[in-house]
């Protein structure tokens, strides 16, 4: 039964997908081939039983004449052939193109594959980029993120490895996952030199799907300012509310008095951010906020970011590491003490590879594992 419906699936996705060339002159070329066929067609047929016989004869002859139904039949073999040259032809070029699906598991168990969930015109072979770190998971909390962090650092060599496999022109790059803030905002931030990259979420409205961040859609809604730091010098905090409100007595409890900016969506919501040019507006108001920052002579910047993956990923990749200050992305865990215990240090002028960093409480220092 589950083999019939999978092939019935596959028929319903091939005729729904939009029809090549290739496949329109086939369709052309066998509904010809069929005309000319039925143009000197003769049968009869017979029903017959106890009460009754039925007999009913039909014939298309002295239609079209032959010479035009010859006509019409070498046509359909014609298109016929020439859509199998380009069915073949297209095959070639498939065979060459190459989606790379880049998926990070973090916090939440997701049974559905992101590289099963692309639409078919992300046509090409596809190799699957896995990062797993739910083996550190415990009750939700990530309690090796040491061993996750070295994943997001493999996994952006990993990728490298295989992009420079293929040529640029036939490569497709997918990111999708949901993992810890600090995480995702490295993985955007390690993948910011990649020119397209298809981002996906999960889109967690029953029953659940990954889903592409795409065109259009924009409902013009962005950050505003809750308040916002000034100073001229040492640390500041940047906390951004998107999904949810960040834990701005929680802050306060981790990092003591340090200058605070924070910038907050009017309404909160996990189901608005699915627009490609709204999160690039928000990402951009990010920018200039910690252009703010370098400007008013800070010299270190604490991320507090409450959003959804992909928003994360996208601040990531537009964090500018040679001009802007260090900064520092750190995680909310509601249950510990403090609820920032740990954050990794972006990499940056000052800081050659992404560090680990824990913190105890507000007045001690905090300790940098690399």
């Amino acid at each position: 039964m589950n083999d019939w419906m999978a092939l019935w699936h596959k028929l319903i996705d091939w005729y729904t997908r939009p029809k090549t060339l290739a496949v329109k002159l086939i369709s052309a070329g066998v509904a010809l081939i069929g005309i000319s066929a039925l143009g000197n067609f003769a049968g009869d047929m017979l029903f017959k039983s106890q009460e009754i016989e039925l007999r009913v004869s039909g014939s298309t002859t002295g239609g079209l004449p032959n010479a035009w139904l010859y006509g019409i039949g070498a046509l359909g073999l014609l298109l016929v052939v020439l859509g199998l040259i380009l069915a073949w032809q297209d095959r070639k070029q498939m065979q060459r193109k190459c989606v790379i699906v880049m998926e990070h598991r973090g916090l939440f168990p997701i049974d559905t594959p992101l590289a099963s969930s692309l639409p078919s015109t992300d046509v090409g072979r596809r190799e699957e980029l896995i990062v797993d770190v739910r083996e550190g998971i415990e009750d939700g909390k990530l309690t090796r993120p040491d061993i996750a962090l070295q994943k997001i650092v493999d996994s952006r060599g990993d990728l490298k490895r295989r992009l420079e496999r293929e040529s640029p022109e036939d490569v497709v790059l997918v990111y999708g996952g949901l993992n810890a803030v600090p995480l995702t905002f490295l993985a955007g931030l390690l993948l910011d030199d990649e020119s397209h990259i298809k981002v996906f979420d999960w889109d967690r409205k029953p029953p659940g799907h990954w889903k592409e961040i795409a065109i259009g859609g924009d409902d013009q809604k962005r950050f505003e300012v809750d308040q916002r730091s000034e100073g001229n010098q040492g640390e500041a905090i940047l906390a951004l509310s998107v999904s949810y409100q960040v834990e701005l007595a929680a802050i306060r409890k981790t990092f003591g008095d340090l200058p605070l900016t924070h910038l907050r969506m009017r309404e909160l919501s996990s189901d608005s951010h699915w627009s490609s040019e709204k999160q690039a507006s928000l990402a951009m108001q990010f920018f200039e906020e910690l252009k703010r920052l370098a400007a008013c002579g800070f010299s270190r910047i604490h991320l507090i970011i409450a959003a959804p993956n992909s928003v994360v990923f996208q601040l990531g990749r537009i964090y500018d590491r040679r001009n802007l200050p260090p900064a520092i992305v750190h995680q909310f865990e509601r249950t510990s003490s403090p609820a920032y215990p740990w954050g990794i240090e972006l990499p940056s002028h000052g800081v050659t590879a992404p560090q680990l960093v824990y913190r105890s409480r507000a007045t001690t220092a905090t300790e940098q594992q690399t």
